[in-house]
C-alpha cells in the first residue's frame, strides 16, 4: 500500500509534475538504448510502441508549447480563441467517459482543468527537457523524524473493505 502526500498548492504541483517529467525523459533515454534488442524472449513491440508514444509526447509537446507561443505573438486574437477551443476539445474526451461511467457533473472540471494546464502547467515539459540533466528531484530536503524518515502531516488512514478496489 502506498500513500501520497498530494499537492495542494501551485508550487508543489509544478515541483510534482516537474519531478515525474524528468523522470521520465530520463526513463525514456535509458530505454532507448536497448528498446530495438531482442531485450526479452517474450513479445516486444507494446514496449517499442509504448518507447515511440513517449518519444513524440516529449518533444512533440515541446515543439507545441514554443509553437503555440509563436503563433500567440504573431495573431493573439486568432490564436488564442483556437487554442481554448481545441483544450476543450481535448478535455471533452476523457470529460464523456467520465461522465458516462460515473454518472455525476464532476465530469465537468476536465474543462476547467484544461484550461488550468494550459495557462498554467503547459510549460513544464519543455522546461524538464532542458533540464533533465538537474539532480534535483525538488524532494530532498523534506523534514524528518527522529528516524531520518520523511514525516508524514496527515497519518495514513486504515483501510476499510468499502475502500479497497479489489
Amino acid at each position: 500500500m502506498v500513500f501520497t502526500q498530494v499537492p495542494v498548492r501551485y508550487k508543489g504541483l509544478c515541483k510534482m509534475f516537474l519531478r515525474w517529467a524528468r523522470s521520465n525523459i530520463r526513463e525514456t533515454l535509458v530505454m532507448a538504448r536497448f528498446i530495438f534488442t531482442r531485450f526479452r524472449p517474450a513479445r516486444r513491440l507494446g514496449a517499442q510502441v509504448n518507447f515511440l508514444l513517449s518519444v513524440i509526447n516529449l518533444f512533440g509537446a515541446t515543439v507545441m508549447v514554443f509553437g503555440t507561443l509563436a503563433c500567440l505573438l504573431w495573431q493573439p486574437q486568432v490564436f488564442l480563441a483556437q487554442i481554448l477551443f481545441g483544450a476543450e476539445l481535448m478535455a471533452a474526451i476523457p470529460g464523456t467517459f467520465y461522465a458516462l461511467k460515473y454518472r455525476n457533473s464532476n465530469a465537468l472540471w476536465a474543462f476547467a482543468y484544461s484550461v488550468f494546464w494550459l495557462a498554467g502547467l503547459a510549460w513544464i515539459s519543455p522546461y524538464a527537457l532542458v533540464t533533465a540533466g538537474n539532480n534535483n528531484w525538488l524532494t530532498r530536503a523534506l523534514p524528518a523524524g527522529k528516524d531520518n524518515k520523511p514525516t508524514l502531516r496527515n497519518p495514513p488512514l486504515k483501510p476499510t473493505p468499502s475502500s479497497d478496489p479489489n
